[in-house]
């Protein structure tokens, strides 16, 4: 048995991962700020994400707190209300306060290809957007119907992204960012006391 990520996190995480990578003229120099180089080793990002299902006539609303650290060799921890995700080249380690258990993994080899393929395309300048209505609308969004972020001139930094595919629209606001030259120590663990472990790898 083998616990993958929804394609729900998918999502999550590769716009906040676009959102630290994509360039365009008018955020250049907000990407310099936020992008890793050879200063920037270790990127902190909080934000809220605002989840809307639209079935038929239904619709139903829930937000949640979301809080992704990450360093410039793909390790990274993701937290979402009750749950954390930690990562790197060779296990992920998911943890629900819910149940208290603590899940050990294999890495997702899907969820590795789909930001090996976004990075293929941002390193070769193939991400476009155009600019309407204020913001900026990414052109080749794949499977998803379309992806757009809202910059704050005034305060230069992004202020909102919007996702949305057949069935259920994204809304990440209340973003902050924060960069730094050195790793955190332990960034990428659960330390959790007297919990159910549940070693999954193959």
């Amino acid at each position: 048995m083998k616990i993958y990520l929804v394609n729900n996190f998918r999502i999550i995480f590769i716009s906040l991962f676009l959102s630290i990578l994509f360039s365009e003229d008018m955020l250049t120099s907000w990407i310099q700020e936020h992008s890793f180089n050879d200063t920037i080793l270790f990127i902190d990002v909080e934000c809220e994400l605002e989840t809307t299902l639209l079935l038929n006539n239904f619709e139903n609303s829930s937000k949640k707190y979301i809080h992704l650290q990450m360093d410039h060799n793909n390790k990274f921890k993701f937290e979402m209300d009750e749950v954390i995700l930690v990562a790197n080249n060779e296990t992920w380690k998911r943890f629900d306060s819910r149940t208290n258990q603590l899940f050990i993994q294999n890495p997702d080899s899907n969820f590795i290809n789909i930001i090996d393929n976004w990075k293929s395309i941002l390193l070769s300048n193939e991400l476009q957007f155009i600019k309407k209505n204020g913001k900026f609308e990414l052109i080749n969004t794949g499977s998803l119907q379309s992806v757009s972020f809202e910059f704050d001139t005034l305060k230069n930094t992004i202020s909102q992204i919007k996702i949305a595919n057949s069935d259920t629209e994204y809304l990440i606001t209340n973003l902050n960012f924060i960069t730094n030259s050195e790793i955190p120590k332990d960034f990428n663990e659960i330390t959790i006391e007297n919990t159910f472990i549940f070693d999954l790898r193959e």
